[in-house]
């Protein structure tokens, strides 16, 4: 392969003037064996002796934005490091921002837009996690606001129809501008998403850099415990804080149907209790 030098680690062709692998940020030269599938993940065995040193990390690239890789995997902590380590070499080797987060786009696509929020409490980034739930919430808000009058027209005909006796569901026209919003949130989310769940990676790297800057500013020597202690995620923020957020996103999109309630005739709401 003329002008390219085969990663021995993952097999992947980079730039003849790569020194480290774009793709896992292992440290590229000729004298390396050629990739093999009994070799490609030799570099990920542990050190039993000193389980928060790793020197086949270190080999690759020392620091990363100018703290110490052995630093920056005792914070990310023992069971996600060799996840998350050779995506950060890789991102700082390469300057590559997006590394698609699967964790962050199933829980905003299955659970709700709040809930994608809910890795970045994991992780410690509560800035992070408290904008996207403002954002998702701001959004929520608007769209009620646009829609509120028309909902709320809805909600009546189908509330009295039912007090009737008419239980099928009443079919009402939406009107053009409203069911172009639901095609905008859909689209919007989607992106979102998308954009969220790319950089959300990278968005870890830097916080968990600027994190053990800030540990070290006080000059004093730590040892891998305290960073690990420092980055240990917190399953609490990640449920609590979420679920704050999706109620109140629940309840603004129920203003409409609050407000039909206190305002509808009483012996509708006694035919509609009798009903129920």
């Amino acid at each position: 392969m003329e002008n390219k030098k085969v990663c021995s680690v993952c097999g992947t062709e980079n730039e003849e003037e790569y020194r480290f692998c774009k793709n896992c940020g292992a440290k590229l030269n000729r004298s390396t064996p050629e990739y093999s599938p009994t070799n490609g993940y030799a570099p990920y065995e542990r050190n039993y002796g000193n389980p928060y040193s790793l020197p086949n990390y270190s080999e690759r690239l020392k620091t990363i934005d100018g703290v110490e890789t052995e630093k920056l995997s005792a914070y990310v902590g023992k069971e996600k490091r060799d996840y998350y380590m050779p995506r950060f070499i890789g991102m700082s080797v390469t300057g590559k921002k997006t590394i698609f987060n699967w964790a962050v786009a199933i829980l905003a696509c299955f659970v709700g837009m709040p809930f994608m929020a809910a890795w970045f409490f994991y992780r410690k980034m509560p800035k992070i996690g408290v904008f996207l739930c403002a954002v998702s919430l701001i959004f929520t808000a608007f769209s009620t606001v646009i829609t509120f009058d028309g909902k709320c027209a809805e909600i009546k005909a189908i509330l009295e129809a039912m007090a009737a006796g008419e239980y099928s569901y009443l079919q009402t026209d939406a009107a053009f501008s409203e069911l172009l919003l639901e095609y905008l949130k859909l689209g919007l989310s989607v992106a979102v998403i998308a954009l969220v769940s790319s950089y959300a990676n990278y968005f870890y790297m830097k916080n968990s850099v600027a994190r053990i800057k800030l540990l070290d500013s006080d000059g004093t020597l730590k040892n891998p415990e305290f960073y690990e202690s420092a980055g240990k995620p917190s399953l609490a923020l990640a449920i609590v804080i979420p679920l704050i957020f999706y109620i109140a996103d629940a309840a603004i999109m129920m203003t409409p149907l609050i407000s039909v309630l206190s305002e509808i005739d009483s012996s509708v709401l006694l035919s509609l209790i009798g009903v129920v």
